[in-house]
């Protein structure tokens, strides 16, 4: 399932914020939510994911789905 960046305010405080590092610069995020895991699908143009937002994050985990 997938969820706007500016949705997750409205679903604080996030259980787990979850960094997929795909390729060496290659990044996708997730959020758990209720248990339910949601990706974040690319954002606009110089929009950026940081902690500046303000969101209330218990968990940040970092998945490296590289087989190096």
């Amino acid at each position: 399932m997938a969820i706007k960046l500016s949705e997750l305010k409205n679903h604080q405080p996030l259980q787990k914020v979850i960094v997929h590092s795909l390729e060496m610069a290659l990044y996708n995020v997730s959020v758990m939510i209720n248990n339910v895991e949601y990706y974040i699908p690319k954002p606009p143009q110089y929009t950026e994911f940081s902690v500046s937002q303000g969101l209330n994050i218990k968990a940040l985990l970092c998945k490296n789905g590289n087989p190096f």
